[in-house]
């Protein structure tokens, strides 16, 4: 008898297979999904659906129904996961970002269980959620452990995750399977985190932070028969040994699939007899109707939402409100911002044009070098932008002699003749082998695509959304803002 578990990861509130501010069509969203998952339970095969987490923030939609809570009853996304039948949901990082309010509002409605080993309340130490749950398919028993990555509290504000300790997930994952593994068939590892080294060399893929230790759930954790991973938005598979572990993307682009067939042996009892893992690209599978017709009054007035025009943020410019807020976060000095759509932000302006500059899910880092690395830093970004006839920065390639000093607060400089010149924090020259700290948005300047900064310089980052920080903002005018953890400040 074959036992599939289908997996779904880093879904980031995208139901439709449309990119949400330029409305092309994409080989994501939830609905795609659907129509897979019901296709597959249509064709008799024993299906468990899971989800590793990601799955309530991280898109203008969800941001919109977050601003919007106190008009739902049952909150939009879960009404989608519920409709689709989920077997279990593991929280991920992003899914704190809005306050453990809102996040245990939305676990209230669920119509299957939220698990989580090493998420405990700091007074009783029990976990929170159930730390496993036990699914049954013809008789077969199938445990999975739910887990996260223990780094939360390092990028969360306090306020956000009151009384709660994240434990390390590798010890957490060898209790529970001890515990469990007597009572189940199958035994399997929902880790909401990444894979740091190969699956098939054992190399390391990244810098062995502790952020991600899927490789090792994987090679260390006995008697467990698959790891299903996250996070990084990897599209992966393979094997640590003979344990199967997969990534599934992002945004729904695919379905992660564990397969194991299983026979009864000598004792009566079932005994896996081997493992498959697989990924499925849901680019050509049809959006499911009743889906979307289902979420369609909530994605029409999050599309209006989108088009209205928003305040001006009382007549500050664009790139002083982010400087702002980015040395507010932080409480670093200097800042450097990156604005691609710079001509659609003067005067008036629609939230889509706003949030066209974090297409991405952007949050803060804090990055640490000598001047020497900004230097070269400075030099590679400016391959990426030309200034044009009317002082604007653009994402095209310069021309000789442009500079993207007006990006930064608290740092200047000039480029001529292919060199940094007169690098100054404010004021004074910096010398190349000083150090000098700055804050940045993460993804549009270190992230996939164009890497400016290299990713070890990085010392912190800090897991607020810039979109949503813009969204409460035009809805309000003001946002109160965490200062180095502990502290509060508003902005304007």
């Amino acid at each position: 008898m074959k036992i599939s578990i289908l997996a779904t990861s880093d879904v980031h509130g995208y139901i439709q297979a449309a990119d949400e501010l330029s409305g092309h069509p994409t080989p994501t969203g939830l609905s795609r999904v659907s129509t897979y998952v019901k296709d597959r339970r249509g064709s008799g095969d024993n299906i468990i659906l899971i989800d590793n987490g990601d799955f309530l923030e991280g898109s203008a939609f969800a941001t919109f129904l977050y601003l919007n809570q106190h008009r739902w009853t049952q909150n939009p996304l879960i009404t989608t996961m519920n409709s689709m039948q989920y077997d279990a949901a593991v929280p991920g990082n992003h899914e704190f970002n809005y306050g453990l309010p809102h996040l245990e509002k939305s676990v209230q409605q669920m119509s299957f269980p939220y698990i989580a080993a090493n998420v405990i309340d700091q007074q009783t130490h029990a976990p929170i959620w159930k730390p496993y749950t036990i699914i049954e398919r013809n008789g077969v028993k199938i445990g999975i452990i739910g887990l996260l990555t223990d780094y939360i509290p390092r990028w969360e504000h306090a306020g956000n995750i009151p009384g709660l300790a994240f434990l390390d997930p590798i010890q957490t994952a060898h209790q529970w399977a001890a515990h469990l593994r007597p009572q189940v068939d199958i035994l399997l590892l929902s880790y909401h985190g990444g894979t740091e080294r190969d699956l098939a060399t054992g190399l390391p893929t990244e810098y062995q932070t502790g952020e991600n230790v899927a490789y090792r759930l994987a090679a260390e954790v006995k008697d467990i028969d698959g790891v299903i991973a996250g996070h990084q938005h990897k599209v992966l598979c393979g094997f640590v040994g003979e344990v199967p572990v997969l990534q599934p993307g992002s945004r729904g682009s695919h379905v992660g699939e564990l397969s194991f067939n299983v026979e009864r042996d000598e004792n009566d009892c079932w005994k896996v007899k081997n493992r498959q893992v697989d990924l499925i690209s849901m680019e050509d599978t049809p959006e499911d109707k009743e889906m979307l017709d289902q979420a369609a009054p909530w994605l029409q007035e999050s599309t209006e939402w989108l088009n209205r025009p928003v305040a001006s943020y009382l007549d500050r410019p664009i790139t002083d409100l982010l400087h702002s807020i980015q040395q507010t976060v932080t409480g670093e000095e200097i800042s450097a911002i990156s604005l691609y759509e710079t001509d659609a932000l003067d005067g008036l302006v629609t939230m889509k044009q706003l949030m066209k500059n974090y297409t991405f899910p952007c949050t803060f880092a804090v990055l640490r070098m000598t001047g020497k690395e900004l230097k070269e830093s400075l030099l590679r970004a400016s391959s990426y932008f030309q200034l044009t006839e009317v002082g604007r920065l653009t994402p095209n390639r310069k021309e000789h002699g442009a500079s993207g000093s007006d990006m930064w607060k608290g740092l200047t400089y000039s480029i001529e003749d292919g060199q940094v010149c007169q690098l100054e924090v404010n004021g004074c020259a910096l010398q190349e082998e000083e150090m000098v700290t700055f804050v940045c948005n993460h993804y549009k300047t270190i992230g996939e695509g164009i890497r400016i900064f290299p990713k070890h310089a990085i010392t912190n980052e800090i897991m607020i959304y810039i979109p949503d920080i813009v969204a409460v903002l035009a809805l309000n005018g003001h946002i109160t803002l965490p200062v180095q953890t502990h502290q509060y400040k508003r902005i304007y």
